[in-house]
């Protein structure tokens, strides 16, 4: 059977989901990924490398256009939609696609799904990856086994040395902070960042990633370390495939819920996730998964609550 299997979201959430093409209820199965413009070095990196195709969700009319070919090239015999926009369910159900998989949440759903689950991912009762094993295994016609794990993602590195000579670190000689987050959950007060970094450059060098939507996270930061020849800030300096190596050759990496704390993970650095205990954003449903991974999480929601994870306890997920 040729399964298109979609997850048109952010970094964190396809990191997710693309370990689940791994179960063995896919052996012998033709599978494709339609990914988020910009992430296909998601499953291009992946180990096993996944065949794909990047959909725009930023241009309507340019991403209805690439599904629709996608469709037309490869004729799936199931879809199974585990994000995206409403556009996206609609398309499979106007090409006439045979069996259409996805979560049964707003009336058009109902429609454009013939495989449909129920789901109440607001609960977060349990991990995200798991949910999106429930949904596959809902459209192959398999029963989820209560237990079950889903499969995790491993991504492998380019041989990127010459970053060391650019950079003018080492392997394992460094730590990674990224503060920067899009908002969606607590983060750790900027003040906690800079005593970490204080705490911990002495040991190991500072490396400071982010984009420039980073700005007002790493902006303090910055300022505080100018002269200090310990941190240096890499922010929008990096390509995806050169964050990815930056990560993996790093002695570890504090982040809070974002995609990069999730990238760590999968590349197997050391990875301490700083989380906040909100139900809709604890790492329950949406932490980091991996050999290397420490999630510290405040006991309970309040004012201030993110103040409880202590620096000491962050240095000591380091050791």
């Amino acid at each position: 059977m040729k399964i298109l299997l979609i997850r048109l979201d952010k970094i964190g959430d396809l990191v997710a989901t693309l370990p689940v093409d791994q179960i063995p209820e896919l052996q012998g199965h033709d599978v494709h990924w339609a990914v988020s413009e910009g992430l296909g070095f998601l499953p291009k990196n992946a180990e096993p490398a996944r065949r794909y195709t990047e959909i725009s969700i930023e241009d309507r009319a340019k991403g209805e256009a690439q599904l629709r070919a996608l469709l037309k090239e490869h004729k799936f015999d199931l879809a199974v939609m585990f994000y995206g926009p409403w556009w996206v369910s609609k398309t499979l159900w106007t090409s006439q696609l045979r069996l259409r998989a996805g979560r049964l949440s707003q009336w058009h759903s109902y429609l454009f799904f013939n495989r449909g689950l129920r789901q109440s991912r607001s609960q977060a009762d349990r991990h995200e990856a798991t949910y999106n094993l429930e949904l596959l295994l809902h459209a192959l016609g398999k029963p989820m086994d209560p237990g079950r794990l889903a499969p995790t993602l491993h991504l492998v590195t380019k041989p990127l040395r010459h970053l060391y000579e650019r950079f003018d670190i080492t392997n394992g000689g460094y730590y990674v902070v990224h503060p920067g987050m899009a908002g969606s959950a607590l983060n750790w007060p900027t003040k906690r960042y800079i005593e970490l970094i204080e705490k911990i450059k002495d040991d190991k060098e500072v490396v400071l990633t982010g984009t420039a939507m980073d700005e007002p996270y790493l902006a303090p930061i910055k300022d505080h370390f100018k002269n200090d020849e310990r941190v240096q800030s890499l922010q929008a300096q990096l390509t995806l495939d050169e964050l990815l190596f930056i990560l993996k050759s790093s002695a570890g990496v504090i982040a809070p819920s974002t995609g990069v704390v999730h990238l760590a993970a999968s590349v197997g650095a050391k990875t301490v996730g700083i989380y906040s205990p909100v139900q809709v954003h604890h790492p329950k449903r949406w932490g980091p998964r991996g050999a290397n991974v420490h999630v510290l999480v405040p006991a309970a929601p309040g004012e201030n609550c993110m103040d409880e994870i202590t620096v000491d306890q962050v240095v000591a997920c380091l050791k």
